[in-house]
C-alpha cells in the first residue's frame, strides 16, 4: 500500500467516524426534546412546500435567500412535502459540509489530529447541535463558508471549484456568509496581483466568489425597486416587533458581547494559540496564510453582524445562530494554531503525540460539559414556543386530506400546523388575532 492510498483510507475512516458522532449527537438532541428553534423553522418548511408545488425563482418573495427553498423543495418533489424531509435535507447538507471541511483541512496541510479535533469541536457546539437537526440552513452554511476560507488560504493555487460552489450556496442561504465571499474575493485578487501564473483564473474565482451577493442585490433591485430591499424589510420587521431598542453603541457591541458570552474559553484558547503561532519562527508560510485568512474572515463576519445590528438588519430571534460561522472559524484557529504550538514546544514525535492527546482530551471535556448542559434546555421548548400540539393537528388534517383549510393565527404558530399538513396551497390564512399563543392556536375557521 503506497502513502497516497494509506492517506485516503485514513481520511475516509475519519470522516466515517465523524459522521457517526454527528448522528449520535443529533439523536441525543432529538431525544432531549428539541423540535425547532422558532416558528421560522416551520415558515421555511412551508415556503419549501409551496416551492415543491409551484416552483419559482424567489420562493419567499421577501427577504429570505432562496437556496434552502430550492434544494428542500426539489427534495420534497421526490420524497414528499413533510417536516421530516426538510430536516433531513438540512442534516444531510450539514454532514456533507462537515466532511468537506475535514478533507479541506487535511489537504491544506493541517495535521490529522488537529483536523479531527476541529470537526469534533464544531459538532459539540450546542447551537450547531440544534441547528443541525432543524429545518434551517445555518449549520451547513457555516461549514460551507469555512471550507471556502480554508481552500482560499492556500498560497499556491486558486480556491477549489467545489469550495466556490459551496460558498455560492451558502451566500444564497444566509446573509452572514456575505463577508466571507468578499474576503475570498480579495484573497484571489491579491494572488492575481502578485502572480502572472493563473492570473486570469484567480480573477475569475474572485468574480465567482461575489456572484451570490451581487446577483441577489440585483434581483432585489429588479423585483422590488431597490438593492437593499431585503435589509429594509428586516429593519421594518424589527421595528414592528420592538427589537430595535438600544443606543448605537449598544447595538454595535451586541454581537461581540454575545460571542464573548457564548464562547469565552474558545476565544481565550484562540487568542493564546494564535499569538504563539505567529511569533514562533517554526510556523510555515502556508500556516501563517491560513491563520491570517481565518482571522480576517471571522473579523469580517463579526463586523458585518455589528453593522447590521446598528442598521436593525440583524436576526430578530436567537441571534446566537448568526454567530455560528464565527464559532467555526474560531475552532479552526484553535486547532490549527494549537498544532503549531505543540510542534514548536516539543522535539520528539512521542512528546508531540502526548501533548496533542492532552489538548484533545481537555478541549473535548470542556466542550462536552457545555453540550450536556445545553441538551437539558434546548430552544423552542418554552410554554409559548413548543409546537407539538400544532404539529399533531396538522398531521390530523393531513390524514383527513381536506381540499381547503381556513386558519386564524394568534401570531406565527400556524406555520407549524401548515408545515405538518404539507399543502400550503390549500390553506387560507386570515389576519392574526394577536392574542397570546396557546395550545388552541391557530383557530380552524373552516375546512372543506
Amino acid at each position: 500500500m503506497n502513502a497516497e492510498t494509506s492517506a485516503t483510507r485514513a481520511i475516509a475512516f475519519d470522516v466515517a467516524a465523524l459522521v457517526l458522532l454527528r448522528a449520535a449527537l443529533s439523536i441525543a438532541a432529538i431525544r432531549g426534546g428539541f423540535v425547532s428553534v422558532s416558528d421560522d423553522d416551520f415558515s421555511r418548511t412551508v415556503i419549501a412546500e409551496a416551492f415543491a408545488h409551484a416552483p419559482k425563482l424567489d420562493p419567499s418573495g421577501t427577504s429570505w435567500l432562496p437556496f434552502p427553498f430550492w434544494i428542500t423543495g426539489l427534495s420534497m418533489m421526490a420524497l414528499g412535502r413533510t417536516i421530516a424531509v426538510a430536516k433531513f435535507v438540512s442534516w444531510t447538507l450539514g454532514t456533507l459540509g462537515m466532511g468537506a471541511l475535514y478533507v479541506t483541512l487535511r489537504t491544506a496541510g493541517v495535521p490529522r489530529v488537529a483536523s479531527a479535533f476541529a470537526i469534533a469541536l464544531t459538532l459539540l457546539l450546542p447551537w450547531n447541535l440544534w441547528l443541525g437537526v432543524a429545518a434551517v440552513p445555518e449549520s451547513y452554511c457555516a461549514y460551507f463558508a469555512a471550507v471556502a476560507i480554508v481552500s482560499a488560504s492556500r498560497t499556491d493555487e486558486p480556491i477549489h471549484a467545489f469550495a466556490l460552489g459551496l460558498l455560492g450556496a451558502a451566500a444564497l442561504s444566509r446573509y452572514e456568509v456575505w463577508p466571507v465571499c468578499f474576503v475570498v474575493a480579495l484573497i484571489q485578487l491579491a494572488k492575481a496581483w502578485k502572480r502572472t501564473r493563473l492570473r486570469s483564473r484567480h480573477a475569475l474565482c474572485a468574480l465567482l466568489a461575489t456572484a451570490g451577493p451581487v446577483l441577489w442585490l440585483v434581483w432585489n433591485r429588479v423585483s422590488h425597486g431597490e438593492f437593499l430591499h431585503s435589509l429594509k424589510r428586516v429593519s421594518r420587521f424589527r421595528h414592528a416587533v420592538g427589537a430595535d431598542v438600544g443606543s448605537t453603541l449598544e447595538k454595535a457591541l451586541f454581537f461581540p458581547r454575545l460571542l464573548l458570552a457564548e464562547h469565552p474559553i474558545l476565544l481565550g484558547l484562540a487568542a493564546v494559540a494564535l499569538v504563539h503561532a505567529l511569533v514562533r519562527s517554526t510556523s510555515s508560510l502556508a500556516t501563517r496564510a491560513r491563520l491570517f485568512t481565518t482571522l480576517a474572515a471571522l473579523t469580517a463576519v463579526l463586523a458585518f453582524l455589528a453593522y447590521g445590528n446598528v442598521r436593525d438588519g440583524a436576526p430578530t430571534h436567537h441571534a446566537e445562530r448568526a454567530l455560528l460561522p464565527v464559532a467555526f472559524l474560531l475552532v479552526i484557529l484553535v486547532a490549527d494554531a494549537g498544532s503549531v504550538a505543540i510542534r514548536s514546544l516539543t522535539r520528539s514525535r512521542s512528546a508531540r503525540e502526548a501533548w496533542a492527546f492532552a489538548f484533545l482530551v481537555f478541549g473535548s471535556v470542556v466542550a462536552m460539559r457545555g453540550t450536556l448542559s445545553a441538551l437539558a434546555s434546548p430552544p423552542g421548548t418554552g410554554p409559548s414556543e413548543e409546537r407539538a400540539t400544532q404539529i399533531a393537528r396538522g398531521l390530523a388534517l393531513r390524514s383527513e386530506n381536506p381540499k381547503h383549510v381556513v386558519v386564524e393565527p394568534c401570531a406565527f404558530e400556524h406555520f407549524a400546523l401548515i408545515a405538518a399538513f404539507g399543502a400550503p396551497d390549500r390553506v387560507e390564512v386570515r389576519a392574526a388575532s394577536g392574542r397570546p399563543v396557546a395550545r388552541d392556536c391557530p383557530l380552524l375557521a373552516g375546512t372543506e
